[in-house]
Formats: C-alpha cells, structure tokens, sequence
C-alpha cells in the first residue's frame, strides 16, 4: 500500500484488481483521525489526484 501524507491529511492507496482503493484521513482539529473516503477509483483517476497532489506541494515549497 502506498500513501502520501501531507499537513492535514494523509492518502493511501492499494492495487486491487486492476483499481485502486484509496482512503484519506484528515488531520485538522475538527477532523482528526476521521476518514473521510474510501471509494474504488480507476488508475487513470488515482493518476489525476496524483499530480494535483504534485502540484499543490510545488505551490506550497514556492510560497514558503
């Protein structure tokens, strides 16, 4: 299983049968230790997540 964890939350993800099952927990004060989804998604869309995460940690390490 893979994962990605940023501040306020944390992905993992797991190949099974050709989709992946992906479940986020939020680490906020209102949300800690809640998880928030678990759905089966296609590669494709774990793809797509994949580089807004990209995407939003660049604009992070840029501002900072």
């Amino acid at each position: 299983m893979g994962w990605f964890e940023s501040g306020g939350f944390t992905v993992k993800a797991g190949a099974a049968d050709g989709t992946y099952r992906f479940r986020v927990t939020f680490h906020g004060s209102e949300t800690a230790g809640k998880d928030e989804l678990a759905e089966t998604v296609s590669k494709t869309d774990l793809l797509g997540m994949r580089r807004e995460i990209s995407r939003a940690l660049k604009q992070d390490k840029e501002e900072a």
